[in-house]
């Protein structure tokens, strides 16, 4: 995924922590009587629904969101910089430990995030200095790259990832939406028929992994050009042979690939061309779903990735009814932010077909996903994209049936359509509902990011 997307998008430096979001309910919480694994006892009390134990659901709630990227933000541990490389594409590569949590940056931007297995709140660095002392990761500074970094007490599964966990909630938004809307095709469901599914851009790795883990019988295939970002995914993010297998030699698209992640490294461009090319022979398959998460070292998505000329490319290896789902920077109307994705979606809207939006926890992103039409032209289903209702529904059935440590349907219930008019206007209304379009508020509606929302965050940097 070349991500490039925290929660906040800002420089990695500045990246809020401890912050106190759960402290209170978490405080409460561990002074109600209940067991040590945190579920309040119903002992004597047999008559008290389930719902009743506000304690133990609360700490439950706790111990969900600490896998989420408010864990993340919030964890106490300083950072420890595993990896620490020049590259050509990207400036300086860095993977920066905050106890179980691996941060993949380029220069000062954060692009990816893994959560790894073992006890990191006591872990031991073994430190670059002359006298091979180690110390606690508690009292070191990030600085340059260390020798070593381990548990206090070493587990058989310690520093691999765990493909359960993806912590951004941008990522949530794009698998959701993706694994939503492939459900509600009764052609592409990834759950039943598996499918193939292109990743643009590598990233951390999170989302290849977590789309390999939940749907087994379908095939990820990644495209990243550089080959120090995959490097450092490989060490340091816990995704190591055979989860992320390749490069996959002088033919990107294989005919018949292994279900799981592959990983072929070139650009993009070429990548798509030559996936497009080898549909059309009859090589490879279809794929349900296209990602592009794609960033560079200044934090901005290439502009080649974005043109109606690769996302030709991405409509040519897409099946009919599948969908091209897209992560992009977010900002206040009038914004340059979102001028650009104005842009983006009339393309979209232009190549592959009807756009619908979907709003991030922290609106410095927005996801973007447009079906493919089919040739039957869906059929008697009167408008191709699915409503609010249909999306969150699928997207909980989904949750609950493939055990997400979060509901998919959340991500997905306050989705929006887009109405370009071939690109002379943008317009976003709730999907599915029957709205007065001269209404100030529904005018008001939408995935843009409130102005008081960035005036906050630039008092805050």
């Amino acid at each position: 995924m070349l991500r490039g997307v925290v929660s906040h998008r800002y420089s990695a430096a500045r990246i809020p922590r401890a912050r106190t979001r759960w402290a209170l309910v978490a405080n409460a919480s561990s002074k109600s009587e209940r067991p040590p694994e945190g579920r309040s006892s119903n002992k004597g009390r047999s008559s008290n629904p389930s719902w009743w134990d506000v304690g133990g659901r609360l700490n439950d709630a706790v111990q969900r969101d600490m896998r989420s990227e408010h864990g993340y933000l919030e964890h106490e541990s300083p950072p420890v910089v595993l990896f620490d490389k020049r590259s050509d594409f990207n400036g300086r590569v860095r993977v920066v430990a905050h106890g179980p949590w691996r941060s993949l940056r380029f220069n000062d931007v954060e692009q990816g995030l893994t959560y790894v297995h073992g006890n990191w709140n006591d872990a031991v660095v073994i430190d670059d200095g002359d006298d091979g002392q180690k110390q606690s990761s508690r009292r070191r500074t990030e600085s340059t790259a260390v020798r070593g970094f381990k548990p206090a007490v070493v587990g058989p599964r310690d520093g691999e990832a765990d493909t359960d966990v993806l912590g951004y909630f941008y990522l949530r938004a794009m698998a959701a939406a993706a694994a939503a809307m492939c459900r509600l095709d009764e052609h592409l469901d990834l759950t039943k028929r598996g499918g193939r599914v292109v990743c643009v851009g590598l990233g951390s790795g999170a989302l290849p992994a977590f789309m390999a883990r939940k749907f087994p019988t379908a095939v990820v295939e990644v495209c990243e050009i550089d080959p120090v970002v995959a490097e450092a995914v490989r060490g340091f993010h816990g995704l190591n042979p055979p989860k992320l297998l390749g490069p996959w030699g002088d033919k990107p698209v294989p005919g018949n690939l292994p279900p799981g992640v592959g990983l072929c490294m070139g650009d993009a461009g070429e990548f798509m061309e030559k996936a497009a090319r080898a549909v059309e022979r009859g090589d490879a398959p279809l794929a349900s779903v296209v990602f592009l998460d794609a960033f560079d070292g200044a934090g901005e998505v290439p502009s080649h990735l974005t043109s109606k000329d690769f996302l030709e490319k991405c409509d040519r290896v897409l099946a009919p009814g599948g969908c091209v789902v897209i992560n992009l920077f977010n900002g206040p109307a009038g914004s340059v932010q979102r001028q650009r994705l104005e842009t983006i979606a009339a393309n979209l809207e232009a190549v592959v077909g009807a756009v619908t939006t979907f709003p991030v926890e922290f609106p410095v992103n927005v996801v973007l996903a447009a079906r493919k039409e089919r040739a039957d032209g869906f059929g008697d289903q009167e408008d191709p994209r699915f409503t609010r209702k249909e999306l969150k529904s699928a997207g909980r059935e989904i949750s609950k049936e493939l055990q997400f440590e979060w509901d998919a349907g959340h991500f997905l219930k306050k989705a929006y359509w887009v109405e370009t008019e071939g690109g002379s206007s943008f317009k976003e209304r709730p999907a599915g509902l029957s709205l007065n379009p001269l209404s100030g508020f529904v005018n008001r509606m939408g995935t843009a990011m409130s102005d008081e929302w960035a005036r906050e965050q630039e008092q805050e940097m």
